[in-house]
């Protein structure tokens, strides 16, 4: 008997553990170079993202470092612009102060004001 039977029997399930085993190990290393996979997968992808981002943070930089250059620049235009204005404000300012005399204005403002107030008794 146990040579007819056992002994295929034992040897066909030994075959079978052996193959159920072999598939086991095979999966088991499978799953690892998945979960390898994705971790490489994840790192990779993080570390574009990381990239990504310091790219878009360089560039915003550079926009806003050419934004105040040309505020700054506007500025000074602006500042200049103001002073010339100012000077020549002033300019006018002096030459309308020069040219300005008050002893006509003033004769004529005695003439049509106050000398018909005396002829009519009223200064105060």
């Amino acid at each position: 008997l146990n040579r007819t039977l056992f002994k295929p029997i034992n040897r066909i399930l030994t075959e079978r553990e052996k193959k159920g085993s072999g598939a086991l190990a095979e999966a088991e290393d499978l799953e690892r170079r998945v979960k390898a996979g994705g971790k490489q997968y994840s790192d990779v992808l993080r570390a574009a993202r990381a990239s990504g981002y310091k790219l878009m943070e360089e560039r915003r930089s550079e926009e806003l470092r050419e934004r105040e250059d040309s505020l700054g620049s506007l500025k000074a235009n602006i500042e200049g612009r103001l002073i010339r204005e100012r000077a020549a404000l002033q300019s006018q300012s002096t030459e309308a102060r020069n040219q300005f005399d008050a002893l006509p204005l003033a004769t004529k403002i005695r003439d049509q004001i106050l000398k018909p107030l005396e002829k009519s008794g009223r200064v105060d």
